[in-house]
């Protein structure tokens, strides 16, 4: 027989359950009831036929907790678990054209919550609708999606492979936070590049024809004294119209006959180098060599006033006119000194009336805390005269 209560086997009818623990009392009571002379069937049968409440209802509720342990068994590591896709952080802009050039525009910088395999153009669709959700001045477009240095977004920067946002963020090497893109109107970006294809045409040269032929002539400059060609072939290979020959591709020549004197007839004029020797003759004129008089007593007394003035006093002079209650920001890195004073001195709020105030920073962006604004400034100044004997600007022409 089977216990009621816990379904468990006994081979023969006790008084409690010993697994349970309940009383079988009320089964004895159920056998008496039994009408006299009717076979009963084996208690196996009967089990079988009409299964206990309480034996279904324990069996029902282990098949229940069995299925809940395999829905959150999931294996190691979550082999069989679905994997949900993440999404990412980047940032849009806008870009607007700024003279010859497109420049980003300040304040328009947007997060925007993307797939990383999205391609350029759903990429470029996410981010015009979130840019026109936050700036209702937008025009409508149609939009071009633009790399950082103002190329378009169509494959990964060199390779021939399409956009990706997961591939271009492995070539680029940086965290998905500080990747940047910009959405910049058709049209502005079009005549832009118009305008800087423009820019690598050949340039034309505007000189004259005498200017063009002593270009392409010997560096004898004086005529030889010995001359085998005859004058008559020189004057025609002249005039003929070979100069096409010596003008090199992208010149305008101007002819020169109406600056020039007529040709003379005379046997100095006939070489080819005479022209050039005239046309490039140093033109010396005579100078005025009357004498100037001059002032002794007021030029030493000038000489004297120059001369007493010492270095504290025309520091003292230029200082006056600086506003000590207005100051020009720089904010100077020791790796780049020169980069930050032509960031500083290109701002709108710099003024040469103002007092400076200096910043070092290091490599890392750390700003390096000073006891006075003196010390600073005559470090930047001191740093700067270093960098400006080795810029080119002195070089000259």
């Amino acid at each position: 027989m089977f216990c009621p209560f816990c379904g468990k086997h006994m081979s023969t009818l006790t008084r409690f359950c010993f697994t349970f623990g309940r009383c079988f009392e009320f089964l004895k009571d159920a056998d008496q009831t039994e009408t006299p002379g009717m076979s009963r069937p084996p208690d196996r049968a009967k089990q079988a036929e009409q299964p206990c409440p309480s034996y279904k209802r324990f069996m029902e509720y282990r098949n229940l907790k069995s299925n809940e342990r395999q829905s959150c068994n999931y294996g190691p590591k979550g082999r069989y678990k679905p994997k949900e896709r993440k999404q990412v952080q980047i940032n849009v802009g806008v870009m607007v054209p700024h003279g010859s050039d497109l420049k980003p525009l300040r304040g328009k910088t947007l997060p925007l919550f993307t797939d990383p395999d999205v391609a350029a153009p759903d990429l470029l669709k996410h981010a015009v609708e979130k840019i026109r959700t936050f700036n209702k001045d937008m025009p409508e477009g149609p939009y071009v999606l633009l790399y950082p240095d103002c190329s378009e977004v169509d494959y990964v920067p060199g390779s021939d492979r399409p956009f990706k946002l997961s591939e271009y963020k492995k070539e680029i090497g940086k965290a998905y936070a500080r990747i940047t893109f910009f959405i910049c109107l058709e049209k502005h970006y079009k005549r832009v590049d118009d305008t800087s294809d423009s820019d690598f045409d050949s340039e034309i040269v505007i000189t004259t024809r005498s200017t063009a032929e002593f270009n392409q002539a010997d560096s004898l400059v004086f005529e030889p004294q010995n001359q085998s060609t005859p004058k008559l072939k020189l004057e025609d290979e002249r005039d003929a119209p070979r100069h096409s020959s010596t003008i090199q591709p992208g010149q305008i020549t101007i002819s020169d006959d109406e600056d020039l004197d007529p040709p003379e007839t005379g046997p100095e004029n006939t070489s080819c180098y005479s022209k050039y020797t005239d046309l490039y003759s140093p033109n010396v004129e005579q100078e005025n060599e009357e004498p100037i008089a001059v002032n002794v007593n007021n030029f030493q007394h000038t000489a004297m006033e120059e001369t007493d003035i010492t270095l504290p006093d025309i520091v003292a002079n230029l200082s006056l006119p600086i506003d000590h209650k207005m100051v020009s920001r720089f904010n100077i890195s020791r790796a780049n000194v020169w980069d930050g004073a032509v960031r500083g001195f290109k701002r709108t709020t710099y003024s040469e009336t103002c007092d400076m105030l200096v910043k070092f920073t290091d490599d890392t962006g750390v700003l390096e805390e000073g006891l006075d604004t003196g010390g600073p400034r005559r470090e930047f100044l001191t740093l700067l005269m270093k960098h400006l004997k080795d810029r080119p600007i002195f070089d000259g022409p």
